[in-house]
């Protein structure tokens, strides 16, 4: 069993949305598009073209590429803000059998098999229970424990592991 106390921060919700909006689909298209947009006004400068046209693509491409990860770094500092769990640190113990929560004297159990699937983000351990929630492990908190958490987590009933 490895045990260890998180604080989540604007910066570790940051991290793991933009992982999880850019590795889907919809985030890899949306980024693209940005791109595409963001070329295509640069080209038409000096060509004669329409000035619709570039303020168009010009638009699209800056709120694909730059707004869309301003929105989901204000959205993370704001959700951080506005949690009262996210106050307060979380103290997690993971062994093979299941996932421990415990804070302000309260805890929740967890048994791995509910667990969808687990992947390293580079600066957090992510624990997916669902699509849409999952718990945040940042590796500055879990610090010299990160070998033995990683072990553990590839050693139980986990479905899916990208570590």
């Amino acid at each position: 069993m490895v045990s260890f106390e998180v604080t989540i921060t604007g910066r570790d919700m940051f991290d793991y949305n933009v992982y999880h909006n850019y590795r889907h689909f919809q985030g890899i298209l949306s980024l693209l598009l940005g791109l595409v947009m963001l070329v295509l006004c640069a080209a038409s400068f000096g060509t004669g073209a329409n000035v619709t046209y570039i303020l168009v693509t010009g638009f699209f491409g800056l709120y694909f590429t730059i707004f869309t990860p301003l929105r989901i770094y204000l959205k993370s500092y704001q959700t951080v803000k506005l949690t009262p769990s996210f106050r307060k640190p979380i103290r997690y113990s993971v062994s093979e059998e299941e996932l421990v929560i415990e804070q302000d004297g309260q805890m929740v159990k967890i048994a791995m098999e509910e667990i969808i699937k687990a992947v390293d983000t580079g600066k957090s351990i992510v624990l997916y229970v669902s699509s849409v929630r999952a718990y945040i492990f940042p590796k500055r908190d879990v610090g010299e424990k990160i070998p033995a958490l990683v072990e553990v987590i590839k050693k139980s009933k986990i479905r899916k592991v990208k570590l």
